[in-house]
């Protein structure tokens, strides 16, 4: 299939990337729609920031914070909306109200969710190579070989709680599981992902990785995370998350026109 373009909204105060930018209801619903004119496939919204060193939000902490945002787009656009949670009772709420896509950072370890998502069979459900929340640079995978057999064995315990594999996408991790050399590896073999049968799901997007090659802060890494896109596109990859929707769906235009010219 082509590849999907995943935007990301943060409505967190504390995003490593746009630093809260978009931690207001007008502004988060307006940077929803834009992305979605921009070319989004899907918009894949967070309200707890898992990256290093921050405090995570409890359940009720975080569906306190998006549930006004969902109650205004999701009765719309609910069939675009991807909910960045691993808590098993939010990603119900969001489902309740439409919501089409869980993005479950949490790496797939909480049995309840798999029976949220087992009994709600319309519903697309990403999973993270995720070894401890939030990030920690100290408990990373040592090899593909490793993140790997994550994915094999949640697929395996998937199946076996009555899971629709065709429904199941999985996500290695960038800057989750992987340190920079393995982030780097990931992204330039997906091919090594392949055997897995499932659609591969990459959210490289301004990550740390970037500044092996490039000295650039978060924000400033538009263009390294859109090299890295168009060499993933060349490998087939199935969804990419990404930060620039505008310039992803331009550029990724280009590139299929030039593959298949008329």
């Amino acid at each position: 299939m082509q590849t999907k373009i995943v935007g990301i909204l943060n409505y967190t105060p504390n995003s490593f990337s746009d630093g809260g930018s978009f931690f207001d209801l007008k502004a988060a619903q307006k940077h929803f729609e834009e992305m979605l004119e921009d070319g989004a496939d899907i918009v894949d919204i967070g309200a707890n920031s898992t990256s290093y060193n921050r405090i995570l939000l409890n359940a009720e902490e975080e569906w306190n914070r998006v549930q006004e945002l969902l109650h205004i787009i999701a009765p719309k656009y609910g069939h675009l909306i991807s909910l960045d949670t691993f808590y098993p009772e939010n990603a119900e709420r969001a489902i309740d109200l439409g919501v089409h896509m869980i993005n479950d950072v949490g790496g797939a370890k909480d049995q309840r969710m798999l029976e949220v998502i087992a009994k709600n069979k319309h519903i697309l459900y990403v999973f993270i190579c995720s070894l401890v929340l939030p990030a920690n640079k100290e408990i990373r995978a040592k090899s593909r070989e490793e993140i790997y057999d994550f994915a094999k064995s949640k697929l395996d315990l998937m199946q076996a709680k009555g899971i629709e594999l065709s429904r199941v996408i999985f996500d290695p991790g960038i800057g989750f599981a992987t340190n920079p050399s393995l982030s780097l590896k990931v992204v330039s073999e997906l091919a090594f992902f392949k055997s897995l049968n499932t659609p591969i799901y990459i959210g490289h997007s301004r990550k740390s990785f970037f500044e092996s090659m490039t000295k650039f802060l978060p924000g400033g890494r538009d263009i390294e995370t859109l090299a890295a896109s168009l060499y993933m596109v060349l490998q087939g990859v199935d969804y990419l998350r990404v930060h620039n929707v505008n310039i992803h769906a331009r550029a990724i235009k280009i590139w299929e026109a030039m593959r298949s010219p008329l």
